[in-house]
């Protein structure tokens, strides 16, 4: 997913090279030791595209002003912030933050496009939900974690915020728009 991220906003901004990466923490109760590894897979890719992506974390919605002044003052073609609770909850914030700056901004998490986000690229969350239940299911009726296989996604969802495009003077390449399975006017 990570290389897929770096790969579509090298179309939506030709010539970026520098990706600023607001991620929001993630507890140890969920997922910790998968947090590393992912940032550091998303800058290797990053990397391997001549993309510099400085990485700022934030635990709390108090942590995004210092963020976003950092962010500001690095000079950044775009923006990409990971989902989380705080992320939802300051959506809002994060929009107004990157129409002011004119960084076009992607999220990992589907409801942000709604909120002004320009692009968000995810999993399909029906389909996400249905193999939870599978699993559910499954060890309900006896079988034991450890012996089901483990399913990646398959389908995955991009919505494109043209709004917020326009907002930030920016057009959306016509294979973007193509292959986006939601388009918001």
């Amino acid at each position: 997913m990570w290389g897929k991220y770096i790969e579509l906003f090298r179309e939506l901004v030709p010539g970026m090279t520098r990706l600023a990466l607001l991620w929001g923490y993630v507890p140890p109760a969920f997922l910790q030791e998968e947090a590393a590894p992912a940032v550091e897979y998303m800058k290797q890719a990053a990397q391997s595209l001549g993309v510099t992506m400085p990485l700022w974390e934030f635990r709390t919605a108090r942590d995004l002003d210092p963020a976003f002044a950092a962010i500001a003052g690095q000079r950044v073609d775009a923006l990409f912030v990971t989902s989380g609770p705080v992320t939802y909850a300051e959506r809002a914030r994060i929009r107004e933050f990157a129409l002011k700056h004119r960084l076009p901004t992607m999220s990992d998490y589907f409801t942000t496009a709604d909120a002004g986000i320009l692009l968000t690229y995810t999993a399909r969350i029906a389909d996400l939900f249905r193999g939870a239940a599978y699993f559910v299911d499954r060890i309900l009726r006896g079988a034991r974690p450890g012996d089901l296989p483990i399913q990646l996604p398959s389908r995955f969802d991009m919505i494109i915020n043209l709004k917020t495009a326009k907002a930030l003077g920016l057009t959306i390449p016509p294979s973007l728009l193509a292959r986006a399975d939601q388009v918001i006017e």
